[in-house]
């Protein structure tokens, strides 16, 4: 896609202030008057108590990314069991090449529901759910956004699953089934990487180590998928010396987690390939509010979501765009407390912005 320059405008530093910023102070605002009879009735009718335990259990234990999270790990589980505790004529091979293929489709998974296209379209089918269609529907659809639950719990079931295939190597390799020790070598850096990574993955490392978690996630994603290769390789080799030539994975092109592996690889340079410089304009919203508004000249869909960054290769932030009522153009609402790449951008005009 062609490349355009970006225009940036200098924001104006006026100490003139927005209208919207003259309301006054919510002690001063008269509320309309309600007439006595039903501001008794509304009196009369008294919240139910809510303890601090029932909150927290219903809002924060079984939230609805808690709630899609455990969804996903339990569907996980039961087909890990299934795996685990089938009756197989060989002991080792197809049980190693399926923990091969659910690891594989789960980081397929994770992947995928991280891109812009997938999410441009599950924002745009739920948008054309009917309003005839019962609110207690749409007001789950409109949770849409918790779609993080999904990643999370795929990326950790792939983990596990990688995990498990490991001590299975492992084990082979410590009895002299498996006698090739690059295998092994190449499966705990994997583990290294990812148990890193679902470690500063933790809401309370993330929240204080943000721009770590950012560059770990997005180098050590690369580098587990560059060492994949090869392991895949020694893995089929492994397989071929200890079951046969001819059993399940002995061959590496009839192996799911080939096929599977192509396809993650190409979703994670899908994003780059469709990488652009577009031209924005900079709105201040208002004295001491603390977000800027990006206006675009290209035209937005409804439900569509944009990554931007100042630096590419470390680091992209995702915002739903707004599109103009007349159809040319949107804007994107960023507030500054981001991390230092979206902060840096909105206060240095200078810079450029990719899209």
């Amino acid at each position: 896609m062609a490349s355009q320059d970006i225009e940036l405008h200098r924001i104006d530093e006026t100490d003139e202030e927005e209208p919207f910023l003259s309301i006054p102070k919510y002690s001063e605002i008269k509320l309309p008057s309600i007439s006595a009879g039903v501001n008794d009735e509304l009196l009369d009718h008294s919240l139910p108590p809510r303890g601090k335990l029932l909150r927290f259990t219903r809002w924060t234990v079984f939230g609805v990314y808690r709630r899609l999270f455990m969804t996903v790990f339990i569907f996980n589980a039961y087909h890990a069991h299934k795996i685990i505790t089938m009756k197989r004529k060989s002991k080792y091979s197809p049980l190693l090449v399926d923990l091969s293929t659910a690891a594989a489709a789960n980081m397929l998974a994770a992947i995928l529901i991280r891109q812009e296209y997938v999410l441009n379209t599950l924002f745009r089918l739920c948008w054309l759910v009917p309003h005839s269609t019962p609110l207690r529907i749409r007001r789950s659809l409109a949770k849409i956004y918790e779609y993080g639950g999904f990643h999370s719990s795929t990326a950790i079931c792939s983990v596990l699953y990688f995990s498990l295939l490991s001590a299975i190597l492992a084990r082979e390799w410590v009895t002299y089934r498996i006698v090739d020790p690059l295998i092994i070598t190449c499966s705990l850096a994997v583990m290294i990487i990812l148990w890193t990574m679902v470690i500063v993955a933790y809401p309370a490392i993330r929240a204080r180590r943000h721009n770590a978690f950012e560059m770990l996630h997005r180098f050590g994603g690369w580098a587990v998928l560059a060492i994949f290769w090869p392991e895949l390789w020694l893995f089929t080799r492994a397989l071929g010396h200890q079951a046969g030539p001819v059993s399940p994975g002995a061959v590496l092109h009839k192996l799911p987690a080939f096929w599977l592996l192509i396809l993650s690889c190409f979703h994670v340079a899908l994003p780059w390939m469709r990488l652009r410089r577009i031209p924005i304009r900079p709105e201040r919203l208002g004295v001491g509010v603390h977000a800027i508004r990006l206006h675009l000249k290209e035209k937005i869909k409804n439900c569509v979501v944009y990554r931007i960054a100042d630096s590419p290769l470390t680091e992209w932030h995702a915002f739903a765009c707004i599109p103009e009522p007349d159809g040319n153009g949107g804007s994107l609402i960023v507030s500054v407390s981001l991390t230092h790449t979206c902060y840096i951008y909105l206060f240095c005009p200078l810079n450029r912005q990719c899209v």
